[in-house]
């Protein structure tokens, strides 16, 4: 509110929390932050009080005391890095500063350019639809901060950033084919790829074939359900938002424990969002601005 003028008409957004506060992106403004009053800024560097070097970007995570962020405009395959410990230092800023950004398209052969970002285990996530990049943050190299990038897996990718889902030893993804795993062994604490939506790629893929590849990186989406062991994958019938009758939810149930593994499908459901609130609770939105409470 007031000045400078806020966030101009936008339709995606994606959000992060760090450090007690919310970072929000949308990829066509600077990103705002949201401290726990509730008070709304721009996202920036304290020491210089301007936002010049903050990046514009459509992505944010925060990954073992970083914020990472990505799908830049300009630079499609490029992943920004914050300096450790805070949100609004950026690489340009003045010293102390240990930000950095580097350029990952070239690690995954026939990569296109980055669809979302996801955190596991202290490892940053990079999903493309090709596949997925794994980085390991915090190494320096005179003291400079050196991430390193060096775990390809073709194709396993990620096709929404809203999509991608970390639980314990495993991170769930949605791509075109349907819903892959990368799950960490026991022994080694490597990532192991394998898909767990056999029974059910078929039907989803119907659905993601008659839509359109930005219909599915911005308005699909995913939630997980703590009670219940659930991971919940949304997918719309229509690419235009005021014709979407439906948004089919495919249905993961995962409970070890209790040896139970199965899918269901969730039919004349219609939300646009969702997510699990401290409590566990879930929380949908619509496209008419409405909240619903599951349960």
């Amino acid at each position: 509110p007031g000045a400078p003028a806020g966030w101009s008409a936008t339709t995606f957004a994606s959000f992060a929390e760090f450090n007690n506060d919310l970072i929000i992106c949308n990829g066509v403004d600077k990103p705002l932050i949201v401290n726990t009053l509730l008070e709304v800024d721009y996202l920036q560097d304290l020491a210089t009080t301007t936002n010049i070097n903050t990046p514009i970007a459509k992505y944010v995570v925060a990954c073992n005391r970083y914020l990472v962020m990505a799908g830049d405009p300009v630079n499609p395959y490029r992943i920004h890095i914050s300096a450790r410990d805070s949100s609004g230092t950026w690489y340009g800023d003045p010293d102390p500063n240990d930000a950095t950004f580097i350029d990952v398209g070239s690690i995954l052969n026939g990569a296109s350019y980055i669809r979302g970002l996801g955190s596991f285990r202290g490892q940053l996530v990079i999903g493309f639809v090709e596949g997925t990049i794994l980085g390991r943050l915090g190494d320096y190299v005179a003291d400079a901060h050196t991430p390193t990038f060096e775990d390809p897996i073709e194709q396993y990718g990620a096709v929404s950033h809203r999509s991608m889902i970390s639980y314990g030893d495993d991170m769930l993804l949605m791509d075109l084919v349907g819903v892959p795993s990368l799950k960490r062994t026991v022994f080694t604490g490597t990532l192991r790829p394998e898909r767990v939506s056999d029974f059910i790629d078929r039907e989803m893929g119907q659905i993601i074939d008659r839509l359109e590849i930005e219909t599915v990186e911005d308005r699909s989406f995913a939630v997980y359900c703590h009670h219940s062991g659930q991971f919940l994958f949304f997918i719309p019938n229509d690419d235009v938002l005021a014709d979407t009758t439906e948004t089919k939810a495919f249905v993961y149930t995962f409970r070890p424990t209790l040896g139970i593994t199965s899918w269901s499908r969730y039919d004349g459901w219609n939300f646009t969002c969702g997510c699990e609130t401290t409590s566990g609770r879930i929380v949908f939105g619509d496209k008419n601005g409405k909240l619903w409470l599951r349960g």
